[in-house]
């Protein structure tokens, strides 16, 4: 049964591709129903039900009713170039472990959840170098994104000390042969399970006075049982902090914060993307002292029907954020599709997309396009384009030439230019 199974995924894949590529999903009828039919009669009704349940799921979903949706290198205007190479990234039980990438003098770096740092050649040509460090990381420790500014490399990451699991900024000078790291700041609680469900943790500069700053997002402790922490100004969790590499010093830049997964600042415009509970992924655009009302107001919903929001009983999230004195976010995604990372194009890179912001997916496995104001602060419209795999991070580089993605499932950067 298991080898039937198999086949019948794998045939049931290459038809569903062959149909995508050639007739751009127009007129196809992807039911269940018709679906079932077919299969029915050739295999027992439980493998019917085990292949709409997991094929259907995860594939057709994001394409029924979606009229003239773009998949890359297509776009709505035209297409794109593109061009892959697989890494070596490790592996765990899941799959392909995470990993984030960042530009310096012409080479991408890259940096696993576990801590292994490599690069690679802008026009993705040359092989992958790996660097050595100091770092050893345990089990339960891990990256969750990389920045380089100033000759200096930063990683935000998750360390357990002694079943203490804090967020971590580490630094180092940017050598090419080793990479010795040193801890600068660190949250100033443990998270909880040993730091497990802090899950954000991507970090940009920032200048203050002219003075090179950090931004860095922290996540709340829990994602489904949501504490106070987001607003509680001693808290670390839940917010956008600003971050001196100097001395190690914080500030509050935002509160009101869920899962950060995309921080940018393009221009001194600062820009985060924020995960909701079930619905309600946010773009938002960052002002100082902003409260965005996590865990009192979201456009999303718990997952779980029957869990109780750990600090107030049977509450449901307030939807109208402004009239409570929250920041409402520039546009909510209902339903949500995991959202990641967020760049800023300029205007030569698609000339159709003026005031352009891309916003990336993880379970939507697509970008979005999205033509903004002039003030930044309304959607005129936006394009998804699929792309087929989950993205973890985004970076706008190689002199605002080419978009490069960091695709989790097959663990290979994909570079998307016009």
């Amino acid at each position: 049964m298991k080898h039937k199974k198999l086949y019948l995924i794998l045939a049931v894949s290459i038809i569903l591709a062959f149909f995508l590529l050639i007739i751009g999903l127009k007129q196809i009828d992807l039911s269940p129903k018709r679906l079932k039919t077919a299969f029915v009669n050739r295999v027992s009704e439980e493998t019917a039900i085990w292949v709409l349940q997991n094929i259907e799921s995860k594939v057709i979903r994001n394409f029924r009713n979606a009229y003239k949706l773009s998949v890359l290198p297509l776009n709505n205007f035209g297409s794109f170039k593109t061009k892959t190479k697989e890494l070596n990234i490790g592996e765990s039980a899941r799959g392909h472990l995470s990993f984030y990438i960042a530009e310096y003098k012409k080479k991408i770096f890259v940096i696993d959840e576990k801590a292994m740092i490599s690069h690679i050649d802008t026009n993705l040509n040359d092989e992958q170098i790996s660097i050595k460090n100091n770092l050893s990381f345990g089990e339960n420790d891990r990256v969750l994104d990389i920045h380089i500014a100033n000759k200096k490399l930063y990683i935000s990451a998750v360390k357990v000390i002694s079943d203490c699991g804090k967020h971590f900024i580490l630094e180092a000078n940017i050598n090419m042969e080793k990479l010795i790291f040193k801890d600068i700041w660190s949250s100033n609680s443990c998270g909880k399970d040993k730091g497990k469900h802090i899950q954000s943790g991507r970090v940009v500069s920032y200048k203050i006075n002219n003075i090179e700053h950090l931004l860095i997002s922290s996540s709340e402790a829990h994602a489904n049982q949501p504490t106070l922490d987001s607003q509680d100004p001693d808290s670390t969790y839940g917010k956008i902090l600003i971050i001196n590499p100097t001395d190690g010093s914080s500030s509050l830049y935002a509160t009101g914060i869920r899962n950060v997964q995309g921080l940018v600042n393009y221009n001194n415009k600062i820009f985060f993307t924020d995960q909701g509970p079930e619905g309600g992924d946010e773009l938002n655009k960052g002002n100082y002292d902003a409260n965005y009302g996590w865990p009192l107001a979201s456009y999303g919903k718990d997952y779980l029907l029957d869990q109780k929001n750990a600090f107030l009983e049977d509450y449901e999230y307030l939807s109208d954020h402004n009239s409570h004195g929250f920041t409402e976010p520039i546009f909510a995604f209902v339903p949500s599709f995991g959202i990641s990372q967020v760049v800023l194009i300029n205007n030569n890179f698609q000339p159709k997309c003026l005031n352009c912001i891309v916003i990336s997916a993880l379970n939507g496995r697509s970008i979005h396009f999205m033509r903004m104001s002039d003030a930044y602060d309304k959607v005129i419209y936006q394009e998804k384009i699929y792309v087929g795999e989950r993205i973890r991070d985004m970076i706008y580089a190689n002199e605002g030439q080419s978009i490069y993605l960091a695709l989790e499932d097959t663990g290979s950067i994909l570079k998307v230019s016009n």
